[in-house]
């Protein structure tokens, strides 16, 4: 008796547990276990998923231009096959986006560029009044590197003597007196160099606004190639301008 009870049982518990899982899932979810990802299962198993979107919208496209080259297409009488052919083209056109008279459609990249067939303008650059362009398109980067530490000794007053050419290492004294001279340098702007290039000459003449606290310097460096290395020959450091 208790053998046929534990049979009926057990019979009972396996339909039980296949009754409750889904033919297209090996999850079973049972009500004794609480535990959260019994849970999340559970909720998981009652969601009916719908397909990617994407690829619905693509097997749709898909099927439509494949159309023409199904057999149920080429069963299709010649005149059917016209008017099908007729009845999408005006579907295309109703979707096609409408262009005013006068004007026509530009791909977005093209945008991006200079029209066809019409040279490029050149590039414009910010200026600032009575000191002039901040174009640095031909400044070497080195001349931004020596003009930055020459600065930087000039705070300290102390000349960085690596900047200076080998011709005009001797004026160091001179430098010196002018560091001496010259308020503490805050930051500073280069502006737009004029370079001379001869079989004679290899120089740049950079603009450099030295700001300060209460002010500023409108200075020239100048500066030369020497085995392409750049140094600096001299500066003329300008007047001090009140803020």
């Amino acid at each position: 008796m208790k053998k046929f009870i534990f049979e009926i049982f057990s019979i009972f518990i396996f339909f039980i547990v296949f009754s409750c899982s889904d033919s297209k899932t090996a999850i079973i979810v049972t009500q004794a276990d609480n535990s959260l990802r019994n849970q999340m299962a559970h909720l998981d198993n009652n969601i009916l998923w719908t397909q990617n979107l994407d690829n619905i919208l693509k097997e749709e496209e898909n099927a439509e231009e494949n159309y023409e080259d199904s057999e149920e297409f080429k069963r299709l009488l010649p005149h059917e096959q016209r008017e099908y052919i007729r009845k999408k083209e005006e579907e295309k056109e109703k979707n096609k986006r409408k262009i005013p008279e006068g004007l026509q459609e530009v791909a977005f990249h093209e945008r991006l560029f200079y029209p066809k067939n019409q040279p490029p303008m050149e590039p414009l650059y910010p200026e600032i009044i009575d000191f002039g362009s901040l174009d640095l398109s031909l400044l070497a980067p080195e001349v931004k590197v020596v003009i930055d530490k020459f600065i930087q000794g000039m705070n300290e007053e102390k000349l960085e003597i690596d900047c200076i050419s080998p011709e005009t290492r001797f004026l160091e004294p001179i430098f010196l007196e002018d560091f001496s001279s010259i308020q503490n340098i805050d930051s500073y702007i280069i502006g737009k160099p004029i370079i001379i290039q001869n079989e004679y000459l290899n120089e740049y003449q950079v603009p450099v606004r030295m700001k300060c606290e209460n002010g500023y310097y409108d200075s020239l460096f100048f500066l030369v190639n020497l085995q392409d290395s750049f140094f600096i020959e001299q500066v003329n450091y300008g007047s001090f301008i009140s803020e």
